[in-house]
């Protein structure tokens, strides 16, 4: 069995960010149900609706048969409407420290930092940013992340809580592309918090991350799953009274 290349982990270890879905269906053959999003395709599905990334626990109003029309029927008036800009509250951009600079230059590493001054993306081009720890590659992911927790502005209780959304195995080799997701209390992270690990054995290869730092967990909501799904359909200019909801379920959050 051969050995995969950083390169090669790199390219399957990209983080793709995803954010809970709430999902109504609308009684009366009003409108058809919202899809929630999948981890692994485009986090905002919707073709219509404004889509939302504030960072915790979202209602995405995905825009259906206006009513009268059925649930089968297509609205071709909607193709005509001017698409909506993502709605993000989050402002503002942390640069990394002096201290996170050095630990990069200390692994002999290339980086690039996002938003949060955590590592976007992070290899050694030739080499392995880690050899020698063992156990399975989620163990070995996680050993890493703990070892550079600075890196990634976590505590240790922080990389404990992490939650392993996914162990992919790339075909044909022994190399694995761990993903990791940060918590916030009992809540998962709903907008970015990812760290992906790709693991060759007992080694690190690449890591590539959206991680956004530790933090405590968020205070209660103050809507209801029903209530925040009506505000984000009322601001894509469909007012829905509650009666016409049929069940609403609240996906990862």
């Amino acid at each position: 069995m051969r050995s995969a290349q950083p390169a090669a982990i790199a390219q399957a270890s990209q983080v793709t960010s995803h954010e809970p879905c709430h999902d109504a269906s609308v009684k009366s053959g009003r409108w058809g149900s919202n899809e929630p999003a999948s981890a692994f395709s485009s986090p905002y599905s919707s073709s219509h609706g404004r889509r939302c990334r504030h960072g915790g626990p979202c209602a995405t109003a995905c825009q259906g048969p206006p009513p009268g029309t059925g649930r089968g029927s297509l609205d071709l008036s909607l193709l005509d409407r001017p698409s909506l800009a993502d709605a993000d509250a989050r402002v503002g951009k942390v640069a990394p420290t002096a201290a996170q600079t050095s630990e990069v230059d200390a692994l002999g590493a290339v980086v690039r930092w996002n938003r949060y001054g955590t590592p976007s993306s992070l290899i050694q081009h030739g080499g392995f940013l880690a050899t020698g720890s063992s156990g399975a590659p989620t163990t070995v992911a996680r050993n890493f992340v703990l070892a550079h927790r600075a890196l990634f502005r976590l505590s240790s209780a922080d990389v404990a809580a992490l939650e392993v959304v996914n162990d992919a195995k790339l075909t044909g080799t022994n190399a694995h592309a761990v993903l990791l997701r940060q918590r916030f209390g009992t809540l998962r992270a709903g907008e970015d918090g990812l760290i992906a690990v790709g693991t060759v054995g007992d080694k690190v290869a690449y890591v590539s991350s959206s991680a956004s730092g530790g933090g405590p967990a968020p205070a209660a909501a103050t809507l209801s799953v029903t209530q925040a799904w009506q505000k984000a359909a009322a601001n894509v200019g469909r007012n829905v009274a509650s009666g016409d909801l049929g069940a609403v379920t609240s996906d990862h959050g």
